[in-house]
């Protein structure tokens, strides 16, 4: 936790520039995009953790006792609406020249995972006596926090609980407030270690409209804008209903009637159970996130959606709307066939899943030229039926997903396959992305349709050319045996299945007669040519090209460098071979060497025993002294 300010000339200019940009933020409207599960979390098991009073610690520097490692877990209904955005947990500050900073500068958020979540470390230390203030979650395009969207935590969702005993008296806009006593988590009554609290004015759709600095027992005035209000101090409010809005749909005509059903849900303590009345008819949700697709018929309608808290109170927002859907008039033939519709995207599903893809990364290799191929399974602790997959991405039009049943049985799974598959032509020339995703939706109800996110990603393991060149001289008229070296040097298991070469300088002095026909990645094979020199050809030397192909994809150059020498001019000696030939030759001639002087000394050795073995007979005199020649 940061410290706590008051204005003087030591302190202003450092925490100038964020206090006013915070400032400026308590004047904000809605926030405009979709965010969900704002909460702090204990970073060893993701459970909500409402943060306590530390009264065991003795400072507001030090390490939080009775608040260990957590994390601020912030989740949205659209991963770009919070990639790579600045998070900063702040407190609504006063106007009185003090101030209370929870981070020493906002995050970069750097990873929002398949459902849509960041997780975000804070500095956690004492909470002692009477701050924070009202927490709120701020989201913005850049560091300075300008123009961010704000969020208020609950205290259900990370914040403290404790009471305050309040008399208000309101004036017109004005409102005078006395906080008269305060307890905290455990009852007990706080004795405060420094000498203010932050009273504020908070809308029913959490947004603060004025707030202020006090101490204990000392009435404030606050200016609540004409709007309604709840006060809260430090953070903690009145018991209220949730504050309920459907974004979509909207009161609008449709031409689908697949509608996604996304809304704000937001209460000070947390939010029981949600369902939703479609034109009279109640439906229970299997969670209150907003992973959802509305099933519907043309028509008018009407839906009311309904949030409980743990209070017990609720909160309801409703919306009046029309799907006519223009008649087409069906192809001759084909009248009985339905038409196949694949459903929106919508938001990922919520923190807490009932239906989930598992594993949330999936990863897909393809070895040129072969497929690809992963499994997953789909988990439910709700009866779903009518599920569907689609991989959505770059390579989607590449990849079909097959399930082994369409309906899951509550605390059921089921299996399913994704397979990427590509011509030799469209895996060489495929630049495009490599990450996408897998939606998979299915009906908890007839009217309304679960979903669920996964990452995929896409390996392209292709082959690649390391070709080696050839030296040759030869007179006018020669026909030569020419050959290189053609290796492999791809990523995974690629391999080159159809190897093709054009000569391009001088097409009519060499001739392609042989190259692999399949070539595995690490491996090394010939080419061989055949080189017809001209009778009348000048000499001099000529460098001539030959590029290979894969399937008609370029893959390289190689070069045969010949000198043609002037005619009647025997050309040296030659060795005409690549790096690997050239090693078997000298390994060859090196055990030749070998062999020979073995064989030398072996008829050495033999004339030398039979001389010294005459020598021995002659000394003996069993027959006359011999020459040694």
């Amino acid at each position: 936790m940061g410290d706590c300010f008051e204005r003087s000339n030591s302190v202003r200019a450092p925490i100038a520039a964020m206090l006013l940009a915070f400032a400026l933020l308590a004047f904000m409207p809605v926030a405009s995009a979709v965010f969900y599960d704002v909460s702090i979390i204990r970073a060893n098991d993701s459970n909500t953790s409402s943060l306590v009073y530390d009264d065991n610690s003795t400072s507001y520097k030090d390490s939080s006792i009775e608040n260990p490692d957590m994390l601020l877990r912030i989740c949205t209904a659209a991963s770009s609406d919070l990639l790579h955005k600045y998070v900063a947990l702040a407190y609504a500050d006063g106007f009185d020249g003090k101030y209370i900073v929870l981070n020493h500068a906002p995050i970069q958020v750097q990873n929002v995972t398949p459902s849509g979540c960041a997780l975000m470390p804070l500095e956690i230390s004492s909470f002692k006596a009477w701050y924070p203030s009202i927490p709120y979650v701020f989201v913005a395009n850049g560091p300075n926090m300008a123009g961010a969207e704000r969020w208020k935590l609950s205290r259900s969702r990370g914040w403290f609980k404790g009471a305050y005993g309040v008399e208000t008296v309101s004036v017109g806009h004005s409102v005078n407030v006395t906080v008269v006593n305060s307890t905290d988590d455990n009852g007990a009554l706080i004795i405060p270690l420094v000498d203010y609290q932050v009273v504020g004015l908070v809308k029913p759709d959490f947004m603060t409209t004025d707030t202020v600095i006090s101490v204990p027992n000392n009435t404030v005035t606050l200016n609540s804008g004409g709007s309604a209000y709840n006060i809260f101090i430090n953070g903690i409010g009145p018991e209220i209903p949730p504050y309920v809005k459907i974004l979509t749909p909207e009161p609008i005509t449709y031409t689908t009637r697949t509608i996604p059903f996304t809304y704000i849900m937001l209460d000070d303590d947390d939010i029981y159970n949600c369902w939703y009345v479609l034109d009279g008819v109640r439906v229970m949700m299997p969670v209150c996130g907003i992973a959802y697709i509305l099933n519907l018929q043309n028509g008018t309608h009407s839906i009311t959606l309904y949030g409980n808290d743990t209070t017990g109170r609720v909160g309801s927002d409703t919306v009046a709307f029309r799907v006519g859907l223009p008649y087409v008039r069906p192809p001759i033939g084909n009248a009985a066939e339905p038409v196949n519709q694949t459903p929106p995207i919508i938001p990922p599903g919520p923190i807490t899943p009932y239906f989930k893809i598992v594993p949330q990364d999936i990863t897909i290799t393809m070895d040129y030229p072969k497929e690809g191929i992963s499994g997953f399974t789909l988990e439910s602790n709700v009866p779903i039926t009518d599920v569907q997959c689609f991989v959505r991405g770059d390579f989607a039009n590449f990849t079909t997903v097959e399930l082994e049943t369409t309906t899951i049985e509550a605390n059921g799974s089921i299996t399913g396959k994704i397979t990427v598959s590509m011509s030799p032509q469209q895996f060489l020339d495929y630049n495009m992305g490599r990450s996408g995703s897998l939606q998979c939706t299915g009906k908890t109800d007839p009217t309304l349709t679960s979903s669920t996110f996964a990452n995929v990603y896409l390996i392209l393991n292709k082959p690649a050319m390391e070709s080696g060149n050839a030296t040759i001289a030869a007179q006018p008229g020669d026909i030569v045996n020419v050959s290189s070296f053609i290796r492999n040097v791809g990523n995974g298991s690629s391999t080159f299945i159809n190897i093709s070469a054009v000569v391009v300088d001088y097409p009519d002095l060499l001739r392609v007669y042989q190259l692999p026909r399949i070539l595995p990645n690490g491996m090394t094979d010939t080419n061989r040519f055949l080189l017809s020199v001209p009778t009348d050809m000048a000499a001099g030397d000529y460098l001539i090209r030959i590029d290979f192909f894969e399937n008609g994809r370029p893959m390289g150059s190689g070069y045969v460098a010949l000198r043609v020498l002037p005619a009647n001019k025997k050309p040296p000696t030659q060795l005409v071979c690549n790096v690997p030939d050239l090693a078997w030759t000298l390994l060859i001639l090196l055990l030749g060497a070998i062999v020979s002087i073995v064989v030398f000394m072996k008829v050495h050795d033999d004339e030398e025993e039979k001389y010294l073995e005459e020598r021995g007979k002659e000394l003996l005199g069993e027959e006359k002294p011999r020459k040694r020649s």
